[in-house]
Parts: structure tokens; C-alpha cells; sequence
């Protein structure tokens, strides 16, 4: 029997939908909405090109999903702010930059995403605002 026979059809559906986000955040990122193909998402992912659509309807319901995964990266990230105590208050713009360095160092497609999205006219970022506010109000 092979191993997907035996994996539950579940755990194979968010493995499959990882590996789909995973590989449209390395072409969306290199490439921009517009210049990656459902094509080569799925050959990265090395899943039937299908799965794209039954998982995100479309190509832009994919690219959403990846900008709102990156977003929520970032604010799980700052969760770390809202422990600081009261004495870090002098020190909190050097922290704030220090980890907002770090964050930028270990997710490097988070910037390309952002910079593609801005360049190809910022309509996902209407969709991610309610991910920004929440953090901003903490």
C-alpha cells in the first residue's frame, strides 16, 4: 500500500495546500502576480495544477493567500512587544528595529511580495488591513 493510501485524505489535503503556498510564495515573490504560472506552481509543489483552483478558486485567490500568510507572519512576529515590560520603554525603538531587521533577514520574500503587490497596484492590501489593524491597536 502506498503512503498516501494510508495518509488520512485530511492530513493529505494540508500538506498539499502547504507545499501549493510554499512553492506560489517563491514564484510570486521572484516573479509577481503576473509573471508566475499556475503551471509552474503546481510542478514546484509537484501536485496536479487542479488542486490550485479546488484549494483557491483562482490564481489571484492564490496570490491572496500568500500575501495574507506573509502578513500574518509579521504579526505573529510583533506578538513579542505586546510582553515588554515597563522598563524596556527607553530601549523600545532599538528593539522595534532590531527585530524588524531580523524578521526581514529570515523572511526575505515577505519585502518581494509587498514590493510586487505595491507595484502591480496594491488591491490585495485592502483584504489584509483587518491582519495590520489588529496589531497596530495592541
Amino acid at each position: 500500500m502506498s503512503r498516501k493510501a494510508r495518509e488520512p485524505v485530511q492530513k493529505r489535503a494540508i500538506r498539499t495546500r502547504r507545499k501549493l503556498l510554499a512553492a506560489a510564495r517563491q514564484c510570486f515573490s521572484r516573479r509577481g502576480f503576473h509573471g508566475t504560472r499556475m503551471d509552474e506552481v503546481a510542478r514546484r509543489a509537484h501536485v496536479n495544477k487542479e488542486r490550485i483552483y479546488a484549494y483557491f478558486r483562482s490564481k489571484q485567490g492564490l496570490f491572496s493567500a500568500v500575501l495574507q500568510e506573509a502578513f500574518q507572519e509579521v504579526t505573529e512576529a510583533e506578538r513579542v512587544f505586546l510582553a515588554l515590560p515597563d522598563g524596556d520603554v527607553p530601549v523600545l525603538a532599538e528593539r522595534l528595529l532590531g527585530h524588524y531587521l531580523r524578521f526581514h533577514a529570515e523572511h526575505p520574500h515577505f519585502w518581494r511580495l509587498l514590493s510586487w503587490e505595491n507595484l502591480e497596484g496594491g488591491g490585495q492590501l485592502n483584504g489584509l488591513s483587518e491582519i495590520r489593524q489588529a496589531a497596530f491597536r495592541r
